[in-house]
């Protein structure tokens, strides 16, 4: 009952499926004064209200916030991991305090940074080179705008264009190599613009009221962000460092890539400089199926495989099967509506539950399933 499907050698053309949940901007609220010494007219005064409502940013007990005062590092990482948990609650479900515990204690971590700070470090927020600089003797050190930037871009988990040239900003010649790609992230996603003489500032400090406006404008990424799926055919072209799809009316898409991206080429990995380029394939992605994990076949995929699980994730209408394939790779699957389920009698299926710890036969596209049949 597996049905084949045309070559991909054939007519080529742009399949689509854009799943991305998003709100195009933030809704501030200017209605409520939280704090003693932020008024009404301040200029940070909308990102330091979404940041109190949203539990990014926190006040004193005495009733201020101190906008004018520095960040150190350890709050940095903080506020980031509370911005990334605002749209992600899940991330509560794992504390890394305890795998970093040595390093942390060594490094004189403030002990109510330690699970911010671990999360960062597991994350590749951070590097573990870094931690030695966070304090002195338990006191916090102030963070540098630098520093913010390539933490900030980092976790939004964003790639740069093609060119991270920063030669836009005036003092380009005082930002750190390695930090130019993330610098040039928040440039092009008006996270972090510089001020008004053009400068950057790479190595002052960040008061509170501007990492609130950071953490304000990473959170609205990251919303935008959050789930998104994707199905393209079309000719794979690689260059300088991207990577797109070419359809059959000459229309490029640039795919979202970073340095965490995994490439699986007709179901096994494959490294970066081996993709196919050139050649027509199916290009598919689903951040929250298989973060991480970019798809691409240039062959007929009908594939064979165990189900280990199924999942349902309703606010993204999403009903996934986890299968370890024939190379004991596993991936996850969307069963779609106009997915066929089939058991080994070829009597149509109604619940996926009943495929788990089957041996399947299935024809997917992409990384929706078109049709599936139990072997055993």
């Amino acid at each position: 009952m597996i049905k084949t499907i045309n070559s991909l050698k054939g007519k080529f053309s742009l399949t689509v499926t854009l799943l991305i949940i998003f709100t195009a901007t933030i809704s501030f609220s200017y209605g409520a004064n939280y704090f003693s010494d932020v008024s009404d007219s301040y200029w940070a005064n909308q990102y330091i209200t979404f940041n109190a409502d949203k539990g990014i940013i926190n006040g004193f007990t005495d009733g201020t916030f101190r906008p004018a005062e520095k960040v150190t590092k350890e709050q940095s990482l903080t506020m980031l991991y509370r911005s990334i948990y605002a749209i992600t609650p899940d991330i509560k479900n794992t504390n890394y305090t305890e795998k970093y515990s040595s390093l942390l204690i060594d490094n004189k971590i403030s002990d109510w940074a330690h699970e911010y700070v671990g999360y960062a470090i597991e994350s590749n927020i951070v590097d573990i080179d870094e931690i030695s600089t966070m304090t002195i003797d338990y006191e916090g050190q102030p963070a540098t705008r630098q520093e913010v930037a390539v933490w900030s871009a980092k976790a939004m988990s964003v790639s740069a264009s093609m060119d991270s040239d920063v030669s836009y900003y005036l003092d380009y010649d005082e930002i750190s190599e390695d930090a130019k790609d993330y610098i040039h992230i928040m440039y092009q996603n008006k996270i972090m613009m510089g001020d008004p003489n053009g400068n950057f500032r790479p190595k002052d400090t960040i008061t509170r009221a501007e990492f609130a406006a950071v953490t304000s404008r990473v959170y609205t990424y990251l919303e935008q962000h959050k789930y998104s799926a994707y199905t393209y055919l079309g000719t794979l072209n690689i260059e300088h460092n991207a990577i797109s799809i070419i359809n059959s009316d000459n229309l490029v898409k640039i795919l979202d890539i970073n340095s965490e991206t995994v490439y699986i080429h007709n179901g096994n990995n494959i490294a970066y400089d081996a993709l196919p380029s050139n050649d027509e394939v199916l290009v598919a992605y689903n951040s929250y199926a298989n973060p991480n994990k970019l798809f691409i076949w240039n062959e007929e995929i009908v594939l064979n495989g165990t189900v280990i699980s199924q999942q349902s994730k309703e606010e993204y209408n999403l009903n996934l099967i986890e299968v370890q394939l024939e190379n004991n790779a596993t991936y996850k699957f969307e069963i779609a509506d106009f997915t066929m389920l089939y058991d080994e009698n070829n009597n149509v299926l109604t619940n996926a539950n009943e495929l788990i710890n089957k041996e399947i036969k299935f024809h997917t596209e992409g990384l929706k399933i078109v049709e599936l049949k139990i072997i055993n």
